[in-house]
């Protein structure tokens, strides 16, 4: 994989020297550290966004109402179904 990709960040020297050491005394780069710890970070970020978590009564509520509720999906959730489908999700 060609890394053609730059991220340029403006610190002041205490938090450079600090992130230097820390990278030193786990053995990596300081660009290796720097960015495994954003990439972590950024996947925590966006599992969160993309992940919905209910408890379990807010959960029974929905699935009470989802079976409550006229199985014929109305207008807007066929709208809906085609543009996930049109943008290949």
């Amino acid at each position: 994989m060609a890394i053609a990709a730059r991220i340029e960040v403006r610190t002041d020297d205490q938090i450079k020297s600090a992130i230097e050491r820390a990278a030193a005394i786990q053995g990596l780069s300081l660009t290796d550290f720097v960015l495994n710890i954003a990439k972590s970070r950024a996947e925590k970020v966006i599992a969160k966004y993309e992940r919905m978590t209910l408890e379990d009564v807010v959960f029974d509520q929905f699935f009470a109402a989802c079976l409550a509720s006229d199985n014929t999906p109305n207008q807007a959730l066929q709208n809906a179904a085609e543009f996930t489908k049109e943008q290949g999700f």
